[in-house]
């Protein structure tokens, strides 16, 4: 990779855990998307960046997914704690109420990445569309 970081692959495929294949997953996407990166580095023609954002911008709705998932699975944990009444025990209520602040802050920022990965994804539409009209698509 040209800024000089290794695979993800090789620590992510020893973790252990159910997650560890969705781990993996992200570990490909992001080798993938520093491959990607490097191959555009000496430029890239105007036909090929307008399919390079049809791609991407299929890619970005499925990473809003990701995101999104990632979000909902914040809240469930959130109100799995406050169902269980963990914070309301003496024992142990502070660190419950600290790992809920955890959560409502990932929570939080999930959120806002959702959003901007959301206007990425409008904008590349955007610039795709700009491009078409070079070629008289549309």
């Amino acid at each position: 990779m040209a800024d000089g970081a290794g695979s993800l692959l090789p620590e992510l495929e020893d973790a252990a855990g159910p997650g560890s294949a969705v781990l993996v997953s992200a570990g490909r996407l992001a080798d993938a998307a520093a491959e990607l990166r490097d191959g555009t580095l000496a430029g890239v023609s105007v036909a090929d960046t307008d399919a390079l954002l049809e791609v991407l911008f299929e890619a970005l709705d499925r990473l809003l997914g990701v995101v999104w998932n990632a979000g909902q699975g914040t809240q469930r944990a959130h109100a799995s704690m406050v169902a269980t009444g963990s914070v309301w025990d003496d024992t142990g209520a502070a660190r419950a109420r600290a790992t809920m602040d955890a959560l409502e802050d990932a929570t939080v920022n999930l959120s806002a990445c959702a959003d901007a990965l959301a206007a990425a994804h409008m904008l590349l539409g955007h610039a795709s569309t700009a491009l078409n009209r070079i070629d008289g698509n549309e």
